[in-house]
């Protein structure tokens, strides 16, 4: 690779966005093509012959990269990276928040690598196809998964060409360094997320009128969805019922779960007419 090759944004890096849970860069695809050429002399190898990767300066890139912490817990999907690929399993902390990178590597496949497979998006002799951007000072090696899959090439997967002990050696680097950190729990790769809502209801789920205000709101985060609805069932209602949790007299706030954030129409009122399909996912606090 040299500054003198042509090179390409592949089709697949474009699902690295700031929605994604992936990691991404705030700027443009021009500006993201003059990184690679600019910085291309600095190429180092990758996993297999083909595979290269151009360490660039960290600025507006941001990590989809987690660190997590006992306790944290996950979601997860059976989804396909992309169209024509059999679906895989993801997984993504829920409370987890991009940072801005600290190292960045922009993981380019050669033009005769992504033949192999049909998967060029050009003819460009070089395609960027991840943006490996990590939280610590440590590049963030392929995942385990990812590996797997190429090494055993199942759908999706670009043969590693590894002997054995090199796989293993690949491998063993991979489960160290992903062992605590884990994906950023935004939207998946099909831009679609769960969206937590808390709704007021009576014991035989009818739902009351809004008495607070704007207190039905929606959540990305089902723990806050969950911790919200448990301060409004103990919190005092006044009026015609006196100073009681509305507990007391039979309201309770239920947690739904709606799949898709742009399906979400509400107007912070205690109707449900507008939330026919959604699933109840959570508990009644009484």
């Amino acid at each position: 690779m040299n500054k003198e090759d042509t090179f390409a944004i592949s089709n697949f890096v474009r699902r690295q966005t700031k929605e994604s849970r992936f990691s991404y860069y705030d700027g443009t695809e021009n500006e993201l093509l003059d990184l690679i050429k600019s910085n291309a002399n600095d190429w180092v190898a990758g996993y297999r012959d083909g595979v290269a990767l151009i360490p660039v300066p960290p600025e507006n890139f941001f990590s989809g990269i987690v660190l997590l912490a006992a306790g944290d817990r996950f979601e997860g999907r059976y989804e396909a990276r992309q169209e024509g690929e059999e679906p895989r399993k993801a997984t993504w902390a829920i409370d987890g928040k991009k940072a801005p990178a600290k190292v960045v590597e922009l993981v380019m496949y050669s033009h005769d690598v992504l033949v192999e497979n049909n998967e060029q998006s050009s003819d460009a002799d070089w395609e960027l196809i991840s943006i490996n951007a990590s939280p610590t000072e440590e590049a963030a090696p392929i995942p385990v998964e990812a590996l797997l899959a190429n090494h055993f090439q199942v759908s999706g997967g670009t043969s590693t060409n590894m002997t054995a002990q090199e796989f293993e050696t690949e491998l063993r680097k991979s489960f160290l360094w992903w062992r605590d950190k884990g994906m950023a729990g935004l939207k998946s790769t099909a831009m679609n997320t769960t969206v937590y809502l808390v709704i007021a209801s009576n014991t035989n789920g009818t739902p009351y009128e809004n008495l607070y205000g704007d207190e039905q709101v929606a959540f990305l985060d089902l723990a806050d969805a969950e911790a919200k609805a448990k301060e409004l069932s103990s919190d005092p209602v006044w009026g015609v019922h006196g100073n009681q949790p509305a507990s007391d007299f039979g309201m309770t706030y239920t947690v739904v779960a709606v799949e898709n954030e742009n399906d979400v129409r509400f107007e912070c009122q205690g109707h449900l007419d507008a939330y026919r399909d959604l699933v109840m996912v959570g508990n009644q606090y009484d």
